[in-house]
């Protein structure tokens, strides 16, 4: 690294202190941009064990958290939500370290990714501790959505100039070595490590600007908000040319369709997306192209045969200590050579029956805790959140059928803030008091203009979801 880069870094890293010092709960919002738009390529190979600068700045944040007092009016902290998180970093440890005893020279990669994932756990704890009001769900609204739609651009720009954005380009680790997946492929991935993270953050950021679109209409901020980060993940969804993210997305939209009161919206949607890919073929030809290649009946049928056969060869070459216990993600490519490309699969195969339990319990908890919050919330911006959420979890769930979801860190970090906030919302409407259920500031204006009172047996349904 140059010297005047290392002197840009190191001035970064002191405003960072003296915003953790003295601001905390502001450096908790920057955990969104240094995380979902980290320059890995730039700083890859900086730490040891492939830690980034962004891990250490959010075991920092945590630190100082812990000693931030709560502000009055307060909710109790989304601890179920650092438990669910817990649970699901406990059993993959326990994946990794057991295949370990396959493969003894891969204690290195279950360390790496175990102290990951107590990464995600001490971030997770970061949101709990912050997230305990409706102002700090705006404050992390914006921060999310405003982030994300940073890291889609990105995206867009490793598309367009990819030699000017190729810092951001995540490295992709093998046996043969490491290699920039992007440039590997020609396709853009901009920060995320891959295709299957860029669906996944699609999965999240379309559904969530959605709801603010369609909810909050008359509100200029949420409004454009919403539609910028849908449009923005969209477009980036688009040039990585994710089919798993466009499945994901598509049986969102068909659900929608089937049950949802936001159906003409849907169709609307889906007559512009082939409005424009027909543009997009008739005026560039590489567009044709992608879209023969990807994504005509012959290409996805022959894709859904090679997954077949990959889900067949995991099922068929398991055995009794692998389903009881996991074996972890590099021990079960190494033995197969191959991924199960289907986290429902990983769950059982990868982190045994604890795992099969752990994810069922989250993805009860996430559509329990966003439809009571959808319905019941009197904060329009918590209630149009957790429509979002819901539909969020339906897009994930389709996108889990392709591809590894929960072994990415982009939705184990996006579900962990999902969580915190619905938990959160969720137990201080069933169980806390009146003072902590009513905003008592910011209604009648910004984005609580529309701000009603309401209690648990009087839903609050707002046109439906």
């Amino acid at each position: 690294m140059s010297p005047p880069l290392l002197i840009a870094l190191g001035f970064i890293v002191l405003i960072l202190a003296l915003i953790v010092l003295f601001a905390p709960k502001w450096a908790v919002l920057l955990i969104w941009p240094i995380w979902l738009c980290y320059p890995q390529r730039l700083f890859f190979g900086l730490l040891p064990w492939n830690a980034g600068l962004d891990d250490v700045f959010v075991l920092i944040i945590v630190a100082r958290m812990l000693f931030v007092p709560a502000k009055p009016g307060a909710a109790p902290w989304a601890r179920n939500a650092v438990w669910l998180i817990a649970g699901l970093v406990l059993v993959e440890a326990i994946g990794n370290y057991t295949g370990t005893l396959r493969y003894p020279g891969l204690w290195r990669v279950a360390t790496r990714d175990t102290l990951k994932g107590g990464v995600l756990l001490l971030a997770t704890l970061a949101f709990a501790l912050d997230v305990r009001r409706p102002e700090d769900v705006k404050r992390h609204a914006v921060a999310f959505l405003l982030s994300g739609s940073l890291a889609f651009l990105i995206v867009l720009l490793c598309y367009g100039y990819p030699s000017q954005a190729r810092y951001w380009e995540a490295p992709t680790m093998t046996e043969a070595g490491t290699f920039w997946l992007g440039t590997a492929l020609h396709r853009a991935v901009g920060p995320f490590n891959d295709t299957g993270d860029v669906g996944a953050a699609a999965a999240f950021m379309v559904p969530v600007g959605l709801a603010l679109v369609i909810l909050r209409p008359r509100q200029a901020a949420p409004f454009l908000l919403g539609l910028i980060a849908m449009a923005m993940a969209a477009t980036g969804l688009a040039v990585s040319k994710s089919r798993q993210g466009i499945l994901g997305l598509s049986g969102m939209f068909a659900v929608m369709l089937l049950v949802s009161r936001w159906r003409w919206y849907v169709i609307l949607l889906g007559i512009a997306g082939v409005l424009v890919a027909l543009f997009m073929a008739s005026a560039y030809t590489e567009t044709a192209e992608v879209l023969e290649q990807r994504f005509t009946w012959a290409s996805l049928t022959a894709a859904l045969a090679k997954r077949a056969d990959l889900w067949k060869l995991v099922i068929t070459n398991s055995t009794p200590a692998v389903i009881l216990c996991g074996e972890g993600w590099m021990t079960n490519f190494l033995r197969l050579q191959a991924s199960p490309h289907n986290a429902y699969l990983d769950a059982l195969f990868l982190w045994g029956i604890g795992g099969v339990a752990v994810f069922s319990i989250l993805v009860y908890s996430v559509f329990k805790w966003s439809r009571y919050v959808a319905k019941y919330d009197p904060d329009a911006l918590s209630r149009a959140l957790g429509w979002g959420g819901l539909w969020a979890g339906v897009a994930i769930l389709f996108l889990s059928l392709v591809t590894d979801t929960w072994i990415k860190d982009v939705t184990r970090f996006m579900t962990s803030f999902g969580l915190v906030l619905l938990c959160m919302r969720y137990q201080v409407l069933r169980y806390a008091a009146p003072a902590y259920v009513e905003p008592d500031e910011g209604a009648g204006r910004g984005w609580n203009r529309e701000f009603r009172r309401g209690t648990a047996s009087q839903p609050l349904l707002e046109r439906g979801c």
